[in-house]
């Protein structure tokens, strides 16, 4: 009875293992900027094998510290950003490429984004732009061991120079530069690290975010004076605070552009640490719903420990929102697939080896495959936008004539495209049909990509029960995000929704990309 009971069980295990991993999960490649990824034939490579691993999503260096591997402001500058090219991309768009590339293969493309930590392991920055050169008064303080705050040098951590969170000034900076990659890429989110402090030490003799005006704005907050001890737990949660305002800053910016965007992050894998040393308290951040999910960097060498962390996590955070778990692959010696296998066991919502370079360079290839050997697409996150309804150019309820031509060429869609037609004084309209199951009150939102050749006012024609009123809109300006034409009122039903008519100005373009329907 034993061994039939035993197998009983094992059979289950292995249909509930098999119908997880065929059903939801977080699949995220992490290619960093220590690869090959200033030319594009490489850059196909990672595509190629991670969509053949099966992973469903890439984190690609964006921000790596405190410079870019895409081009800022490359089309919209609503959002400045002054940052200086990454040496490692050499001279081609690289975020742009694995966004083509990735979409194309079916895969979720993620800007990777360090944000507090702006230099590699040295005071200085060789380009005039950087924002240490242009900033330094942005530089964090460290507070000795004689009780002094002196401006932090890679003295005092040896992976760099740390701007200071509790500067409003570097929160702004940081939401900018996110924004930025969202308004002018086309990728599904972002993916945030080192959004914390440096590490203090255990015994809280020295500390971190002792910059003076960061120290100012506390003690008015709190009636305090002087330089606050770092065993002042009231001085430990305004920090956290302050982190806590830039995780929302971002994730409000970008989910303003649309509310599909995803914030993800990779909190350090100690969970006291990141907590109580460096201020970093992502269980709340899902708490209070200003993230989409976390993936805590779990780096643990043997099964044992990982577990043991892994439980820690799970215990800290029992809400609706992603949590999965990044895995340690970037040294020898680490059970890669018993680890994810154990994190999907455990209830994880998906998982991300770090780093996916390193895993053929220890061996670890055949151990991510076997762990994801069947498909799984993306987990569902009901909190983003419940209730919706979206045509894009590429559904089947859009249509137009063979005039209307399918492109590519400006970042900013939805989707894989959009169709461009030139105007023309004629009748000869591109048109979004939207089944609705309910009448009632809808607001109306477009998509396109903007430019210097667009139409000042394409004329979007929307037909509710009211009859049908026409929006112009600027398309030169404003691409990439949801533009609102208004509220209307439409009945249950298949019906066209909303056409774009040619017949505006001549010598331009207009482009049709997107509608969206909420429910109001």
């Amino acid at each position: 009875m034993n061994k039939l009971l035993r197998t009983a069980a094992l059979l289950w295990a292995v249909v509930l293992w098999t119908a997880t991993v065929q059903g939801q999960e977080m699949r995220i490649a992490t290619i960093t900027i220590y690869e090959d990824i200033n030319d594009t034939a490489s850059i196909q490579s990672w595509v190629n094998e991670t969509a053949s691993m099966k992973y469903n999503a890439i984190a690609i260096h964006t921000r790596y510290r405190g410079d870019a591997t895409y081009f800022p402001n490359k089309y919209n500058s609503t959002y400045p950003n002054p940052e200086p090219r990454s040496f490692s991309a050499g001279s081609i768009d690289v975020l742009e490429e694995f966004v083509t590339r990735g979409h194309a293969a079916g895969l979720k493309v993620f800007a990777y984004v360090n944000t507090n930590l702006v230099t590699d392991g040295s005071n200085t920055d060789s380009r005039p732009s950087h924002v240490i050169n242009t900033h330094p008064e942005w530089i964090t303080y460290y507070r000795n061991n004689g009780g002094a705050a002196v401006r932090q040098t890679v003295s005092h951590d040896g992976e760099g120079i740390w701007l200071d969170p509790a500067l409003p000034a570097v929160r702004d900076y940081t939401t900018n530069i996110c924004a930025d990659i969202m308004a002018n890429y086309n990728c599904d989110g972002i993916i945030i690290d080192r959004i914390r402090y440096p590490q203090t030490n255990w015994n809280r003799v020295h500390d971190f975010g002792y910059h003076p005006d960061a120290v100012a704005a506390f003690n008015a907050a709190h009636g305090g004076s002087g330089l606050p001890s770092p065993s002042n737990t009231t001085w430990q949660g305004w920090r956290r605070e302050q982190i806590n305002l830039m995780v929302e800053d971002i994730y409000e910016a970008i989910t303003a552009q649309d509310p599909d965007h995803i914030l993800l992050a990779f909190p350090i894998g100690r969970l006291n640490d990141a907590i109580n040393f460096n201020y970093q308290d992502w269980p709340e951040w899902l708490d209070r719903g200003i993230i989409d999910g976390c993936l805590p960097q779990v780096y643990r060498n043997t099964l044992n420990e990982f577990n043991t962390g892994a439980d820690e996590h799970l215990n800290a955070y029992s809400g609706d929102r992603l949590l999965g778990v990044a895995t340690k692959a970037y040294s020898a010696g680490i059970n890669v697939e018993a680890q994810i296998s154990s994190a999907r066991s455990k209830g994880f919502d998906g998982s991300s080896p770090f780093r996916h370079a390193t895993l053929g360079t220890y061996g670890y290839t055949n151990q991510v495959s076997n762990a994801y050997s069947t498909a799984a697409t993306w987990p569902s996150m009901p909190w983003k936008t419940p209730s919706e309804f979206i045509v894009d150019n590429t559904s089947s309820g859009f249509s137009s004539s063979s005039s209307w031509w399918s492109s590519s060429s400006t970042p900013g869609y939805y989707d894989s495209n959009y169709r461009v037609r030139s105007t023309a004084s004629m009748s000869d309209s591109a048109a979004w049909k939207a089944n609705l199951p309910a009448s009632g009150s809808y607001k109306v939102q477009v998509r396109y990509t903007s430019g210097s050749n667009r139409a000042s006012a394409a004329p979007y024609i929307v037909y509710h029960t009211g009859g049908s009123t026409t929006v112009g809109v600027n398309q030169r300006q404003n691409g990439g995000q949801w533009i609102t034409l208004g509220t209307f009122n439409f009945s249950a039903g298949n019906a066209t929704r909303v056409r774009l008519s040619c017949w505006t100005s001549s010598g331009s373009y207009v482009i049709a990309d997107a509608v969206r329907l909420v429910p109001q």
